[in-house]
């Protein structure tokens, strides 16, 4: 596995969780 090149799995977890986050507050807000 290449850690150093583009982003490691917990790097992709993170920025999906927080995106989805931001998906879920802005509807929030919409609504």
């Amino acid at each position: 596995m290449y850690t150093s090149s583009a982003l490691s799995k917990d790097d992709l977890l993170s920025i999906s969780f927080i995106t989805l986050i931001k998906l879920i507050l802005t509807t929030d807000l919409h609504y």
